[in-house]
């Protein structure tokens, strides 16, 4: 497997975070839009914030995840060059 390219089940993963993460921000949209007309309450600024709050958690984990997932690529990568080099010389 090509290292520069992401697996299936990577992409597997990373599918429902990404959609939860646009969820979420699609609806802080609609709910800062609302605001900007002028129909919204207090609760209704306290529930963005912790919408805000919680989309940045979530991007905060896949920032990690993508890096642990770099991480692990890189060393597999070097562990498939480490067997080519002892197939090559025997």
């Amino acid at each position: 497997m090509d290292p520069t390219q992401i697996g299936p089940a990577v992409m597997g993963a990373a599918i429902p975070i990404v959609g939860i993460i646009a969820f979420a921000t699609i609806k802080i949209a609609r709910i800062k839009a609302e605001a900007e007309r002028g129909r919204l309450d207090p609760e209704a600024e306290r529930r963005i914030g912790a919408l805000e709050e919680q989309v940045a958690a979530l991007r905060q984990g896949l920032e990690e995840a993508h890096e642990r997932l770099d991480f692990s690529e890189r060393l597999l990568a070097k562990k498939a060059e480490g067997r080519g080099d002892d197939a090559g010389g025997r």
